[in-house]
């Protein structure tokens, strides 16, 4: 939960019922709208014309396999995402979305409010709590502002996808932090990056955990794993990265992707960022099945056009007989600095004995 909210708490959109979440659409007042003819254009508001209770939504979005593929590009090919066959013995038995796609959807909605094109996201925190089929999935987008904070001019939402042929039941949530670009990299209190940094440096070698092909998961036996593991991959972060995701948030054609330093590409590359993780995610994880819980990533600076490290570390592991669960660090680094870190649960159900 994000620490500091002012006029607008959580409970005021959001039901729940039997460990599902839903929207309460009555809460958003309409005179609060903020709207855009083009939902991939920002909308260039000031702090000042901002307030908590502001809100926009882009309605009945198709989760469709171009995502899918668009996505897989930039490294995650699991094959519960890609592959009918593989993803009918899955407890969810066919093909579903990468989590992560709703998220850059929801967070590409985010820049209709968001202050002009100098504001970088600084910290956001996701819940994932249901599937999304691909194909079958049709979502509503909404982003709610909960808290302004005109001294440090840093501003919060709420982003809620939401099922819409499915009652308004809430598939992604997100809290997301923005900040004025210059001070991107002034607020790490919460990441200890020394500590972080020593760690990725001191990690046994003897604990990592190769892919046979990377991006392609090793759907490794629950008993496999131990605290400590770590998987890494290194990927060269390239501008078809950007038009990959860019596509899958409707963008292409309205922005000029060329130019790395604009704001258009700068607001993309946490997402690229987000991408490479998942890749590592999606390889370093129990056969098939698993279920990405929960995120908190926090950027610290801003990625550039390049190589870069990912890396995942299992830094908590709870085995019980009906499933397992895991806690994930995870860091990416480029040009020897700390850009991003992040903290993840994943809860892989374990298959049932047929007696």
């Amino acid at each position: 939960m994000v620490e500091k909210m002012t006029e607008i708490n959580l409970d005021d959109y959001i039901k729940t019922e039997k460990n599902l979440s839903f929207l309460k659409r009555k809460a958003l007042n309409e005179d609060d709208f903020i709207g855009s003819e083009d939902p991939g254009a920002p909308t260039l508001l000031r702090v000042d014309d901002i307030k908590p209770g502001n809100w926009t939504v882009i309605r009945g979005r198709h989760i469709k396999h171009n995502d899918v593929l668009l996505y897989a590009s930039c490294g995650d090919r699991n094959k519960a995402h890609l592959s009918a066959e593989f993803a009918a013995e899955s407890p969810f038995r066919e093909v579903i979305a990468h989590g992560m796609i709703a998220v850059f959807k929801q967070r590409l909605l985010g820049r209709r409010i968001m202050p002009g094109m100098n504001f970088a996201l600084a910290r956001q925190k996701k819940s994932f709590t249901a599937p999304v089929y691909v194909e079958t999935s049709v979502l509503d987008f909404y982003e709610i502002v909960v808290d302004v904070d005109h001294d440090k001019k840093t501003l919060t939402t709420i982003g809620l996808s939401v099922l819409s042929n499915d009652y308004d039941k809430i598939v992604v949530k997100t809290e997301s932090t923005y900040v004025p670009s210059a001070m991107f990299s002034l607020d790490k209190t919460q990441v200890p990056e020394a500590e972080i940094m020593a760690g990725v440096a001191n990690a046994d070698p003897a604990m990592e955990t190769t892919f046979v092909e990377p991006g392609m998961p090793n759907h490794f036996p629950p008993e496999y794993f131990k605290e400590g593991q770590w998987a890494r991959l290194t990927p060269n972060l390239r501008m078809n990265h950007l038009y990959a995701l860019a596509g899958i948030g409707h963008m292409t054609g309205t922005l000029h992707l060329a130019d790395e330093l604009s704001g258009n590409a700068e607001f993309l590359l946490s997402c690229v960022d987000d991408a490479f993780r998942s890749a590592v995610l999606g390889t370093l994880l129990p056969a098939m099945g698993s279920i990405y819980q929960s995120e908190e990533s926090w950027f610290l600076r801003p990625l550039k056009v390049g190589k870069l490290e990912s890396r995942i570390t299992i830094d908590s592991l709870r085995d019980s007989s009906r499933a397992v669960s895991l806690g994930l660090n995870a860091t990416t680094i480029q040009n020897a600095q700390l850009i991003s870190f992040s903290k993840t649960r994943i809860f892989f159900p374990k298959p049932v004995e047929k007696t």
